[in-house]
C-alpha cells in the first residue's frame, strides 16, 4: 500500500526532490553489531517515539528493508522535500494518516474506496485492539 500511495503522492510534489523517511527506532533492528552505524543516522524525537531519519528518491520507498535483511520495511513517516504531502502511521495502529491537497486526497479515495475515511485535523485515532 505504501508504494501505491507513494506513486500517487509523487505526482503532487517536485519530481526532482527526495523523500524523508522516519522509521521508529523501536522496531527491534538495533544490535551491538550495528549500534555505532545507527548512532550516525539523524533522529527525530517525538512524544513517545523517536525515529531514524533517512532520505532517498521516490523509488527508495519500495526498497527500504531491515538491516541485514531483504525483508521490506515500511516507513512510519514519509514526506517530500517540498512538504506537499505527508504519510504517517504508528506501530500500534493499522491505519495511515495522509495529508495533502484536496485533489490528491480525492485521487487516493477514488483508488482505495471504502478503505479510506476523511478525518479532520483535530480527530484522534481510536485505540485499536
Amino acid at each position: 500500500m505504501f508504494v501505491a500511495l507513494g506513486s500517487i503522492c509523487a505526482q503532487y510534489s517536485s519530481p526532482l526532490g527526495n523523500l524523508t523517511f522516519g522509521i521508529w527506532e523501536g522496531h527491534g533492528f538495533q544490535s551491538e553489531s550495528n549500534r555505532e552505524e545507527l548512532s550516525q543516522i539523524p533522529r527525530l524525537a517525538m512524544p513517545n517515539r523517536d525515529y531514524f531519519l533517512l532520505t532517498g528518491d521516490f523509488l527508495s520507498l519500495g526498497e527500504l528493508s531491515y538491516p541485514s535483511s531483504d525483508e521490506w520495511r515500511n516507513p512510519d513517516l514519509v514526506w517530500p522535500d517540498d512538504h506537499a504531502w505527508f504519510i504517517g502511521t504508528d506501530v500500534d495502529f493499522w491505519s495511515l494518516y495522509i495529508g495533502g491537497s484536496l485533489k490528491m486526497i480525492q485521487e487516493i479515495e477514488s483508488l482505495f474506496g471504502g478503505s479510506c475515511m476523511r478525518v479532520s485535523y483535530s480527530e484522534k485515532l481510536a485505540v485499536e485492539n
